[in-house]
């Protein structure tokens, strides 16, 4: 997964899917995407900045059918053996219905990533804690919208991975 940032082919980095109320992504177009190509959008050099350790492999995922695509990058296991997970998600569910899994595990804060509402949560303070830092995003103008979710140990670690993908987005559909 190393190498060079993608880039655009036909698209704008930064433009509005065809369909989809003004999104950044249609709907329609994730339901046959491979986490192979959805991992083209954050490379393992950025992932492994963004962690601030080393990737122990190539990224893996899987799609989900009516659900979405995820990919997930995992650091190098640490001395104790203890790995740090980078997981970066559509949510085709929609935000709304994304937020409400948010808010079982805490009470999220209104945050705007990359010009986008988005929603998120840090890392609770107990150590023992299995939930890490969440962060949901819209990716569209409706509450039904498709969720970019993204997963870091950290609050600021998610929202740099989120900033780093959304401007990438049109370079799926």
């Amino acid at each position: 997964m190393a190498g060079s940032a993608p880039t655009a082919t036909g698209a704008s980095a930064t433009g509005t899917a065809s369909s989809g109320g003004g999104g950044l992504v249609d709907p329609a177009g994730l339901a046959t995407l491979t986490h192979e190509k959805m991992c083209t959008l954050l490379n393992a050099d950025e992932a492994a900045a963004i962690l601030g350790k080393a990737i122990g492999g190539p990224a893996t995922g899987m799609l989900i059918k009516n659900l979405g695509t995820n990919c997930l990058y995992t650091s190098v296991a640490a001395a104790d053996g203890s790995t740090d997970l980078l997981k970066i998600e559509f949510n085709v569910s929609g935000y709304q219905n994304s937020l409400a899994l948010l808010k079982i595990t805490g009470t999220p804060q209104p945050l705007t990533v990359a010009g986008r509402p988005g929603m998120g949560l840090d890392t609770p303070a107990d150590p023992k804690a299995f939930v890490k830092a969440q962060l949901y995003v819209s990716l569209g103008d409706d509450p039904n919208s498709v969720a970019l979710y993204v997963e870091a140990p950290t609050l600021e670690m998610a929202k740099k991975a989120a900033e780093t993908v959304i401007p990438r987005i049109a370079t799926l559909t």
